[in-house]
């Protein structure tokens, strides 16, 4: 029989994970405010990964409890990548929404006004912490302990009845059962009060663990609000498989060779994530993307093909369209023409007319026998500067009305 042996600080669930008692799952928690950036797909491959090398599963949450700012086409988008990168999430028909939940933090929230944890305050409902004691959690084997001293009371529940980020997501996890999430080193102040409320409500601790995330070449954090390192930029440019490997890559071990997700999912150790942020270097995803071409140039190139069949046919079927159109157009040509030379023959009946009842100008006729509204619209279009200068000048003497009207 095999000695298990457990090292000093060893946290109790991973021991369980290893042993194969308890399934590993992850979830993937974006907040639909702003555009899905490089950084968002690091922590969705990584909970992605971890969650298929214990063959766990991977959960898909949306986090709107801001739902001023949240919008829909921003959700849309983030499933567009999830699909683009080939990541597949168990709750696929059962999709998490934060802003449907709203009875349940209250719920929670009460709770702890009870336990005399939580208080009324501007009506909105404050989280009360113990600033004598410490908070401290495990992150790969090493432990991390942080004062409530740095920590002030933080509200849980808005003046409109909808929760706070670091509220709801504790009671989500807990409600979806995760055990392991995976986020940048910008949360580690909300793991500490995330933790607190943890404590208080008496539920399972989830472990956290912290990855550095990527920066801009000025050392300045990638908002959601920049277009400029936006998913949706880089898929224009890059395959996903070239992006993937190099996110992958910077993350612990360098592998010179492409990668797969596979390789990846085998080799995954949360020990070697690095935690020094990265900086950006789009040049290295173009090599990747340059040498993802060259191993699968084949596929590449019969995938072209067929899709430029699919655009000439698609091409081909628009011009017979246009084809179309022109023919219509001339038939509407020909029969404004056809109406012209009625119009001109009705005019010259018109002249015909006018001339028989007394020798006078042709305007002074027009204005009193053909007021507004009350000639047909045709005229309208006829009686111009240039086709009273021509019956003018034609009517010397001589009759110019068509050879039928003689």
């Amino acid at each position: 029989m095999d000695i298990l042996i457990i090292p000093k600080q060893f946290c109790l669930e991973d021991m369980i994970a290893k042993i194969g008692f308890m399934k590993i799952i992850t979830r993937f928690a974006p907040s639909p405010t702003g555009h899905m950036h490089i950084g968002n797909l690091k922590s969705v491959l990584l909970s992605y990964i971890l969650c298929k090398k214990k063959k766990g599963k991977f959960y898909l949450r949306i986090d709107n409890s801001d739902f001023l700012r949240s919008k829909m086409y921003n959700f849309k988008y983030i499933i567009k990548t999830l699909k683009w990168t080939k990541i597949k999430f168990n709750n696929k028909k059962n999709i998490i929404f934060q802003n449907k939940r709203k009875n349940i933090y209250l719920k929670e929230a009460i709770k702890l006004i009870i336990k005399k944890k939580a208080y009324y305050k501007n009506k909105a409902i404050k989280f009360k912490i113990d600033k004598k004691k410490k908070v401290h959690w495990y992150e790969n084997k090493k432990k991390i302990s942080f004062k409530n001293k740095t920590i002030e009371d933080f509200v849980i529940v808005r003046k409109n009845g909808m929760s706070t980020y670091n509220f709801a997501t504790v009671i989500d996890d807990f409600y979806l059962k995760i055990t392991h999430v995976l986020r940048g080193t910008e949360h580690i102040n909300n793991t500490a009060k995330q933790i607190n409320i943890i404590k208080s409500l008496k539920i399972k601790k989830v472990n956290y663990t912290h990855f550095s995330n990527f920066i801009k070449k000025n050392k300045k954090k990638i908002s959601k609000r920049n277009k400029d390192y936006s998913i949706f930029n880089y898929k224009k440019n890059f395959f996903s498989n070239s992006i993937i490997t190099y996110i992958l890559n910077s993350c612990g071990k360098n592998y010179d060779k492409f990668c797969n997700l596979k390789f990846f999912i085998k080799n995954f150790k949360l020990q070697n994530l690095r935690k020094n942020p990265t900086v950006i270097n789009n040049k290295k995803i173009l090599w990747y993307n340059k040498r993802y071409i060259k191993i699968n140039f084949k596929k590449i190139y019969l995938k072209l093909k067929k899709n430029l069949r699919i655009y000439f046919f698609y091409f081909r079927n628009r011009i017979e369209k246009i084809k179309e159109i022109k023919k219509i157009k001339l038939k509407i040509e020909k029969l404004s023409f056809y109406i012209k030379k009625q119009n001109e023959y009705y005019l010259f009946l018109i002249n015909f007319f006018l001339k028989k009842i007394k020798n006078t100008k042709y305007i002074f006729y027009r204005k009193k026998f053909f007021k507004k509204n009350k000639y047909p619209i045709f005229l309208n279009v006829i009686f111009t500067k240039k086709t009273i200068k021509k019956k003018s000048s034609s009517s010397n003497g001589k009759d110019n009305t068509p050879s039928r009207c003689k």
